[in-house]
């Protein structure tokens, strides 16, 4: 029998293919809808953050309310003026909640982040992103602006509903008006958090193969890694041992940010700005070569 072929269904393609310049976003918005698909990790991961930020957002407001008189006659001065000594500063309220809210912003980031690449390594997805017209940078991005965009809501977003709460409780919008330069330094601060965090999540996915491999190696690395350093500087009495701590590194880095740099810390700011700046730039050669070998195979 010999074989034909049906020309009417093989038709030329005459047309024009439309090119998207920001192919990234499309893969990052593709990750962010499949991260979304379980309910039930994003009420676990969201619910503290959610609760903490309507705590954070009560404390500057009920400052505000102490301050300006509206919770009390002259009768209540004296003990208004001791609450609000306990309260302490708003932007000192709001570093306080960024520091005790981190630690879920890291976990939100490793457990939505730690699949992206590890997960494409497993399944082959490689294959069909580079195939088409996909560069390394395009890919790259867009696993970082997905993994961002759930740390982002889990930090960046609360605080800045917590910075609004506290413009709208100010008087006269004293603190959006006289304060709007700590506004843009607590978003500075907490994107600097969430970028750091989504940069060593994704380094880490893209050296192992699963995800729950990637998720045991992101906690364990800043976990571990935070403990030997206290340790070390406590055993040797030398503080630069903290260098190796991500949380104790935005800890001085915050400080320094927010104008509340404790003065008698032996580690300087430039020692934490190196410290910070090695570990992105090992990241980025660790993302980039295995990218590559990622492309390579495609």
């Amino acid at each position: 029998m010999k074989a034909s072929t049906h020309t009417e269904v093989y038709r030329r393609f005459e047309g024009e293919l439309r090119t998207r310049p920001l192919r990234f976003l499309t893969i990052a918005w593709s990750g962010i809808r499949h991260g979304f698909r379980r309910k039930l990790p994003a009420a676990l991961l969201y619910g503290p953050v959610f609760i903490s930020c309507i705590i954070a957002c009560f404390r500057v407001h009920f400052g505000f309310s102490l301050k300006s008189g509206e919770l009390g006659g002259p009768a209540d001065q004296f003990s208004s003026a001791m609450i609000t000594s306990v309260l302490g500063d708003v932007v000192d309220n709001i570093f306080i909640y960024i520091q005790s809210t981190a630690f879920f912003a890291l976990i939100t980031v490793a457990w939505y982040g730690a699949g992206l690449i590890a997960e494409d390594r497993r399944m082959g997805a490689n294959l069909l992103y580079f195939s088409r017209p996909i560069t390394r940078l395009d890919y790259l991005l867009g696993k970082f602006l997905s993994a961002f965009a759930f740390g982002a809501l889990a930090l960046v977003l609360p605080c800045m509903l917590v910075c609004s709460i506290a413009s709208f409780s100010s008087p006269n919008w004293s603190f959006l008006t006289g304060e709007w330069d700590k506004i843009l330094k607590i978003l500075l601060f907490s994107g600097l958090w969430v970028a750091t965090v989504t940069v060593v999540v994704l380094a880490v996915s893209s050296m192992v193969g699963r995800k729950t491999m990637a998720l045991v190696g992101v906690v364990g690395f800043v976990v571990v890694s935070g403990g030997v350093s206290r340790a070390f500087a406590g055993l040797f009495d030398e503080q630069r041992f903290t260098l190796f701590s991500l949380f104790q590194n935005f800890e001085r880095l915050g400080e320094w940010i927010l104008d509340r740099r404790d003065l008698s810390d032996p580690v300087t700011i430039e020692s934490t700005l190196w410290a910070l700046g090695a570990l992105w730039a090992v990241c980025l050669v660790i993302l980039t070569n295995r990218v590559r070998k990622m492309e390579v195979v495609a």
